[in-house]
This record gives C-alpha cells, sequence and structure tokens, in this order.
C-alpha cells in the first residue's frame, strides 16, 4: 500500500464528522499502512485497543501475484501475522477498519517542572487511569511551539499530551490528578475535537535528521529517572538546534485485555514504551547525537523488555527478536514461508522464511 502521510489525518476529520473514529497513531505524518500493519499506539490506545486491533480484513497481494481477501475466516494465518508482522508478507492495498464512537475529548498539552517525583507521579497516575486516558509524556528541554510560553522556552519539563475519551466531567476530576503534582507552565487542555488533537504542534519545523533508541518496559526505576534528568541537564546536551527528549508512553487498558496470541503484537503486557530521541540537528553534528542517545539508551537498558516494531526499522535488525518473542517468531517464520518463501519483501525488519530462518 502507498503510504500517504496526510490520509490519517483526512480519514480522522471524515470519520469523527459522524462522530466515529479508527485509533491510530498521534502523528498526522504517518501513513495508515505503516502504522496499523505494525500494531498502532496512540492517543486512544488505552481505551480502543491498537489500530491492528480494529482491523477487519484487508486485500493484499502475494509475492506470487495472487490478490487475497484475508480475515478471520479467509487465510486466517495471514491475517494473524499482518497485525503485528509488518510489510512481510504482501503489499496491502485495501484495509476494512471496525469504526468505534467518538465525541467531543478532554485534550491538549499540559507542561509540568522535570523533577524525579513528577515524573515518578506522572507516570503512576497516568497507569492507574481509567482506560479512557491515554498520555504521552517528553521529558525534554521546551521548544520554542506556540504550545509552550517564550518565557519556558529552554526550560526542563515533562510536555504531556494527553486524550480522555469518555464523560467529560470525569476526564476533568482524573485530569486534575495530573494538574495537582506540580504547577503547570502550561496549561492548554480542555474540551475539543479529537481530529484537532493532530494540529497541536502545528508550528514544529519538519525534521529531517533523527536517532531514536526505543524499548518495552514495565517500570522507570529511581536509576533510569536519574539518567534521564541528568544527560538532559548536562552541559554535553545535543545541540540547542537538536530536540533531545525520553518519551514514556503508558501503555495497558484495552491493549492488554486482547490475549497475547490473538495477532503478532506480542507485547500486550508491558506497561510502557519508551523512547530515547535526538531529531532535529545538523547533518555535520550527527555523530555527537548519535552518542548522547545511545549513552542514554545504555543507561535505561536494564528495563528493557521488547521492542516496537513501528520504532524499530531495517537497520535495527539485530533487535528483530526484541519485537518478535520466540513463540511469535517462530509462527510469524512459518507464515513467511507459505506466502513469501523467497522472502520477496525483505525491505523492512526482514522475517525470513521459516526454512531459512536462523537465530542470530
Amino acid at each position: 500500500m502507498q503510504q500517504n502521510p496526510g490520509l490519517r489525518r483526512q480519514l480522522t476529520a471524515a470519520t469523527a464528522a459522524h462522530r466515529r473514529v479508527v485509533p491510530f497513531g498521534d502523528s498526522p505524518d504517518v501513513g495508515v499502512g505503516g502504522i496499523t500493519l505494525g500494531g498502532g499506539v496512540g492517543w486512544l490506545s488505552r481505551k480502543l485497543g491498537l489500530t491492528a486491533d480494529s482491523v477487519e480484513g484487508v486485500e493484499l497481494v502475494t509475492a506470487d501475484g495472487r490478490a487475497l481477501r484475508v480475515d478471520d475466516e479467509r487465510h486466517p494465518d495471514l491475517f494473524w501475522a499482518i497485525r503485528g508482522g509488518g510489510g512481510n508478507f504482501g503489499v496491502v492495498t485495501r484495509f476494512r477498519y471496525r469504526l468505534h464512537p467518538i465525541g467531543p475529548v478532554l485534550g491538549g498539552v499540559l507542561a509540568l517542572p522535570a523533577t524525579g517525583e513528577v515524573i515518578r507521579k506522572l507516570v503512576e497516575l497516568a497507569d492507574a487511569a481509567p482506560d479512557e486516558l491515554s498520555a504521552i509524556m517528553l521529558v525534554t528541554r521546551l521548544p520554542p511551539l506556540p504550545v509552550v510560553p517564550a518565557e519556558a522556552h529552554g526550560r526542563l519539563a515533562v510536555l504531556i499530551t494527553l486524550v480522555w475519551c469518555g464523560d467529560v466531567d470525569a476526564g476533568e476530576r482524573v485530569v486534575g490528578g495530573l494538574r495537582a503534582v506540580a504547577p503547570a507552565i502550561t496549561d492548554q487542555l480542555g474540551p475539543r475535537p479529537y481530529p484537532s488533537m493532530y494540529e497541536l504542534f502545528g508550528g514544529a519545523p519538519p525534521s529531517v535528521t533523527n536517532v531514536t533508541h526505543s524499548f518495552l518496559a514495565d517500570e522507570l526505576d529511581d536509576q533510569a529517572i536519574g539518567s534521564i534528568l541528568h544527560q538532559l541537564d548536562e552541559p554535553n546536551l545535543p545541540s540547542a538546534q537538536a530536540l533531545a527528549a525520553v518519551e514514556l508512553r503508558v501503555l495497558g487498558g484495552a491493549i492488554g485485555r486482547v490475549p497475547v496470541e490473538a495477532t503478532a503484537f506480542a507485547h500486550r503486557r508491558r506497561r510502557l514504551l519508551c523512547s530515547v530521541v535526538a531529531a532535529g540537528f545538523p547533518e555535520a553534528d550527527a555523530d555527537r547525537h548519535r552518542r548522547w542517545v545511545a549513552s542514554l539508551s545504555d543507561a535505561t537498558r536494564h528495563l528493557a523488555k521488547g521492542a516496537y516494531l513501528n520504532f524499530l526499522d531495517a537497520a535495527d535488525d539485530a533487535r528483530r527478536h526484541e519485537a518478535y518473542p520466540d513463540p511469535t517468531y517462530r509462527r510469524l517464520a512459518e507464515v513467511k514461508r507459505r506466502y513469501d518463501p523467497a522472502n520477496l519483501f525483505h525491505r523492512n525488519l526482514n522475517i525470513r522464511p521459516a526454512e531459512t530462518s536462523a537465530r542470530r
């Protein structure tokens, strides 16, 4: 399926006009096909599950040119594999999604000063919140964005984007717990149409350089929090032009209620998705930013319990089995053998066909 970066925003706006939604992610500039085949984590995940969980069927062209309709009844092995196994099995030309009711949400941006206690408390509250709340936290020096007051630019903070998709009064009470953690640097939370969430960072410049290391975890301990705060506050912080950050996505809710074996997304019981990010730096300064990401990733590596396919790419081949635990990988390799035995679809985080699959 050809990727259209604006399609997700267009589709969300069109369905929301009828008070319906597909739970895509949180970026308007990522294609529909990629996020769906890799799983799909975003602002509605705790309430509605992964994007892949809303797929009812696809049309797919296999390596030998067959056009298949794939769902729970037709080619169920392939239907299992494409929901989390990425583009390893064919070219998806059409998705059929289940739509979910959606009305106005409580959402937007909240920024609080970054301290160890603030980070710990925010993660704890977001993890314990009802499923209606999905939160993404960015520990960073606040960038010069329209949602950030000018006097706070460069201040170390936790920048939270969140969506409450339920009764707004109940959401205000839950969000009030987050607001109470520390005095807000900026608070732009309120009722809004869900599609407007994609417009929050419309003033951000395009990022053409990006180094990211992400992992799934069950906790964020004091050692990791200390390393995050220390390395974001060091003189050797990546250049002023770059965004240097640690992103924390609190999982759980509807993601974890789907049986692990139901799809190829195998990390449903994990509680956190963590990413160390440097983006928007000059090409000539890439090595320094890679070293910074590697250093902070090493300092938090003890928490890692897997990886999320959509935050990896073909260059991360050595991490393939972090995305796919052994039972999942063996099952995927067998599906690959049936539908793509010559491994035509290999320009990805590649699943080898079963007969040539080798542990490395």
